[in-house]
């Protein structure tokens, strides 16, 4: 993919649309300033496991 002023990161490999609206709203530095910190991700994945805890209690049908 050549790079254009549509899609300036030509090495994002991503379809042509998610590029551009990819581009449009900040690229990689922006979505890199929008990641939570590593407390946060550690109380996502936490939320996140619990229903996937294979020692769950069964439930009573």
């Amino acid at each position: 993919m050549a790079e254009d002023e549509r899609y300036p990161d030509a090495s994002l490999p991503l379809p042509p649309g998610v590029g551009e609206s990819f581009c449009r709203y900040g690229g990689s530095e922006r979505s890199i300033e929008q990641m939570p910190d590593d407390s946060a991700l550690q109380g996502l994945s936490g939320v996140h496991r619990a229903p996937a805890d294979p020692l769950r209690p069964e439930r009573a049908e």
